[in-house]
């Protein structure tokens, strides 16, 4: 019976020896796969090169410069020149997302410099009814727009 089990425990550290390592055998091939391995942004031909020089992941990079919505206001800006109109756009409730001519510029109350010229702004919220208003601005005017935005759903419900 005491040989019995010592060959069942010899048999286990041999088995388990083999297992460790045929799993570190996997797993440096993985690694030597993983290192010589390069990244390829969607529709790209060379790889996409990180910071440091080595390749870099396209869902793991961090855009540069500022969001969307601050890059959109300060072409608008840079466009206006010295007769610049302004627009103060509002929502009621506030909060809403605004387009300018289907370029995202920030959420209400916002005040954008523009060009003078004409304007298709859009309101939009998650919870509440889209508008959609075009407007026009003259140099040096100063205008001030209030949208009502309807509630889609409602904050509280009651049962009968």
């Amino acid at each position: 019976m005491l040989a019995g089990a010592a060959s069942s425990r010899a048999q286990d550290t041999v088995e388990y020896g083999s297992a460790a390592a045929s799993s570190a055998a996997k797993a440096s091939s993985i690694s030597k796969t993983l290192k010589s391995a390069t990244t390829l942004m969607p529709g790209a031909s060379k790889p996409a090169p990180a910071a440091s020089g080595k390749t870099a992941s396209p869902f793991l990079t961090i855009p540069a410069g500022p969001p969307a919505d601050v890059a959109n206001r300060m072409a608008l800006e840079k466009k206006a020149g010295k007769d610049a109109a302004k627009m103060l756009l509002r929502s009621t409730p506030s909060g809403a997302r605004v387009w300018l001519n289907g370029e995202f510029v920030g959420s209400t109350p916002l005040l954008l410099i523009v060009p003078p010229g004409k304007y298709r702004v859009k309101m939009a919220d998650s919870r509440l009814d889209s508008a959609e208003k075009e407007l026009g601005v003259l140099p040096r005017e100063t205008r001030e727009i209030t949208v009502p935005l309807a509630v889609r759903y409602p904050a509280s419900v009651s049962i009968r």
